[in-house]
């Protein structure tokens, strides 16, 4: 048993090496036309190798055109959720949110009134995943509704609604674990 687990990953180890030398050109080419430069381009194909890394076993029974469209799909599908995140509903940065609740006491009171100190917010906020954190930062700090979430993320408003409830459990979590 162990031995052909040792076989499919090193089959599997050859087949991801076969497979970026082959596709590595259309990548970087396809890159570079989706991005606006040489690093973001970089970035990108970074990104779908490590997706597409996951699913070998997909991989491996298409043929070469079928795996040229998979390739083209993925990383176009990338580019557009990058643009999505970053041009719709712009991220704060955690030095933002530190500034921010700085100039804002409202959150600043966790003794007296239950709520968060600055830096426990900021350090919840660095330990969310990026999704978490788009969606939260969209609806509390910029005081979006999900349905407005859901029109700029091109969503069904009970998906962001359900997606929201997650992220604060989520946050919750993290909250309860220190």
């Amino acid at each position: 048993m162990r031995e052909k687990s040792n076989q499919k990953a090193r089959s599997d180890s050859d087949f991801a090496e076969e497979f970026y030398e082959q596709y590595k050109g259309l990548m970087y080419r396809l890159a570079l036309h989706l991005t606006d430069n040489k690093h973001n381009s970089e970035d990108l194909v970074q990104e779908t190798l490590s997706l597409l890394l996951n699913k070998l076993d997909i991989l491996r029974a298409l043929e070469p055109p079928q795996i040229e469209a998979y390739i083209v799909r993925t990383m176009r599908n990338i580019r557009i959720n990058e643009r999505r995140r970053s041009e719709i509903i712009p991220m704060v940065s955690i030095e933002e949110l530190k500034t921010s609740l700085q100039e804002e006491d409202v959150l600043c009171k966790k003794n007296s009134d239950g709520m968060l100190t600055h830096l426990e917010v900021v350090l919840l906020m660095e330990k969310l995943s990026p999704e978490d954190r788009l969606l939260l930062n969209g609806c509390y700090l910029q005081g979006l509704s999900a349905e407005e979430l859901a029109k700029q993320l091109g969503c069904n408003p009970n998906s962001i609604r359900m997606k929201l409830t997650r992220a604060r459990k989520h946050a919750f979590h993290l909250l309860k674990g220190k």
